[in-house]
């Protein structure tokens, strides 16, 4: 049974508890939005509710720790996603015991779940080959510590978003770039990441067979020549957001993006930098092109100096707008398609519809970060 209360802010305390009461074998639960439920009604799921495999809390303001650790069963292994978006009284010590609890979590997502340190992703990384989506943007207590344990531990991450973690350095992003299921990295806002960072997912020939979108908007240390050579290894590539990065607002590059959502601002226009699907393989062309001229020239004069790719006339190439996939979505991308060993049938569907659920709408995602929120 799958009841879906999103949204319902007039829900308090007592309906979910006579719910959970009259509801025990109860698969689904999605309160997200429902920010006058307190610890109680938690407390109450969890004792009645021992069935459940997906419990969806974002933007559930008033829950504390004492909803996990001191109700939540101790074998509640069934449970496989876990949505605490927002959730900002939360700290380490849920982590603790929902690891504990559901050691067989596959989808966690923690979002501005600011309270979250090195301390509680070192827990997370409990969870080892199960979990596959983790979402920690804007955890920005968390360092480069505990993201290459993760990265030594939980070796099936397929999704993991790292957004505005703005203490990560390329040296995470080395230990990350092990990982052999990893299809989407989210690095919007983390500052430290450099052309080093590309590299080291370059050198390690695995994510050219698994890497599909990689996010990067506002690194600005970011250059074309990295870039190029990413958009040339990962030849799945289907998404490549680099939004705010000063390299790219070229007109000659920007022509090749998605358009930027209706409601955005002239200034979030002019920055708005996201290509998807056909327009990472224009872009990797025009690039490539740029680059062999480049080299024809300089051989041609004689010339052995570092090559610089330099914006070229547009009109040499020129791709109208209606060439672009509006959509952006790509081919591939969300879903798993393959099953460990050991699962149920239906533990692959849960790891899509976490994807789903949350919305991979990239570029409402670039919005979000332009606004700050």
């Amino acid at each position: 049974m799958q009841i879906k209360l999103s949204g319902c802010e007039n829900i308090h305390d007592e309906p979910v508890m006579l719910l959970s009461l009259n509801c025990p074998h109860l698969l689904e639960l999605d309160l997200t939005n429902c920010n006058q439920i307190t610890n109680k009604a938690i407390q109450s799921v969890f004792e009645r509710c021992t069935q459940l495999r997906e419990l969806r809390l974002a933007y559930c303001l008033n829950l504390t720790d004492e909803a996990f650790t001191k109700t939540m069963p101790l074998f509640f292994d069934q449970l496989r996603i876990l949505d605490l978006t927002a959730c900002t009284l939360i700290t380490d010590q849920s982590l603790l015991r929902v690891v504990q609890c559901a050691p067989k979590l596959r989808n966690l997502v923690l979002a501005k779940c600011s309270f979250v340190t090195d301390e509680g992703v070192n827990y997370i990384t409990r969870l080892g080959k199960h979990l596959h989506y983790l979402h920690l943007g804007h955890c920005s207590r968390i360092t480069d510590h505990s993201i290459t344990n993760l990265a030594r531990h939980c070796t099936r991450l397929r999704y993991l978003d790292l957004a505005c973690c703005t203490q990560l350095t390329d040296a995470a992003v080395f230990e990350l770039s092990h990982l052999p299921k990893l299809r989407r990295i989210g690095l919007v806002k983390c500052a430290n990441i450099t052309d080093s960072a590309i590299h080291a997912l370059i050198d390690h020939h695995v994510v050219s067979h698994t890497l599909e979108r990689v996010h990067l908007s506002y690194c600005g240390n970011l250059t074309i020549a990295a870039v190029l050579e990413l958009v040339n290894f990962c030849y799945r590539l289907t998404h490549l957001s680099l939004t705010g990065v000063p390299a790219f607002l070229r007109p000659d590059l920007q022509r090749f993006c998605r358009p930027p959502p209706k409601e955005f601002t002239p200034h979030q226009r002019q920055v708005f930098c996201v290509f998807s699907g056909k327009g990472v393989k224009e872009l990797r062309q025009y690039l490539n092109n740029l680059v062999i001229g480049t080299v024809h020239t300089r051989i041609t004069n004689g010339d052995d100096a570092d090559i610089e790719i330099v914006p070229q006339g547009v009109e040499a190439e020129e791709i109208g707008s209606d060439d672009l996939d509006a959509e952006g979505t790509g081919s591939g991308g969300e879903g798993d398609g393959e099953r460990d060993d050991g699962d149920q049938n239906n533990d692959n569907h849960t790891s899509t519809v976490m994807i789903s659920h949350a919305g991979d709408d990239d570029a409402h995602d670039d919005a979000l970060y332009m606004r700050g929120i």
